[in-house]
C-alpha cells in the first residue's frame, strides 16, 4: 500500500474468484465482483501440479500424510488420488467432493508392521459445520519405487 504496509490475500470459497479478497490496515476489499468472474469453474489443477506433489510427498511418511490431509480438507479429489493407490480420478467423483463438508483432524498413529513401511493412523473426522465426528482409519505405506502412498480413503474399521 502506499505506505509500506502489506495486507493478506485470502478467499472464502476456493473456486470462485469472486471469493478472493485483499485485508490490510484492518479493512478488507473484494477483489472481483460475480459478474466479472465468469470463468469455468476449475475442477482440478492440471496434471503436472499433481505429479509434482506426488514425487515430493512420497519421499517422507510425514509429508505424504500433510499433503493427503490438505488435499482431502480442501475436497481435492483429484489431489486426494495423486496421493493414494486404488482410486481413479473423474471429473463427476470431483463435482461430488466439492459439496462434501467433512475434513480429517487430529490424526495419530495407532500401529505400524515390523518394517515400518505401513502405518495406520486413526483421524477424527468432523462430518459437518456442526462438528459431527466420528473416528476413521487410513493405511499409509511405502512402494518400492513411488515412494509413500496412502491407502485410498479413510475407512470406518481398521
Amino acid at each position: 500500500m502506499e505506505d509500506n504496509t502489506y495486507g493478506i490475500l485470502g478467499s472464502d470459497q476456493t473456486p470462485y474468484l469472486s471469493a478472493l479478497y485483499y485485508t490490510a490496515g484492518g479493512e478488507k476489499w473484494q477483489l472481483f465482483q460475480a459478474e466479472q468472474a465468469a470463468m469455468p469453474k476449475l475442477l482440478k489443477q492440471d496434471d503436472s501440479f499433481y505429479e509434482s506433489f506426488r514425487r515430493y510427498s512420497g519421499k517422507s511418511l510425514e509429508q505424504c500424510i500433510l499433503d493427503y490431509t490438505a488435499f482431502y480438507n480442501q475436497h481435492d479429489y483429484a489431489g486426494v488420488c495423486a496421493l493414494s493407490t486404488g482410486l481413479e480420478y473423474s471429473d463427476e467423483v470431483q463435482e461430488d467432493w466439492l459439496k462434501h463438508m467433512d475434513r480429517l483432524e487430529n490424526g495419530k498413529e495407532i500401529s505400524h508392521n515390523a518394517d515400518e513401511t505401513e502405518y495406520v493412523f486413526q483421524y477424527t473426522c468432523f462430518l459437518d459445520e456442526q462438528a459431527n465426528k466420528v473416528p476413521v482409519y487410513l493405511t499409509f505405506r511405502y512402494i518400492e519405487g513411488e515412494g509413500w502412498r496412502a491407502a485410498g480413503l479413510p475407512e470406518d474399521n481398521v
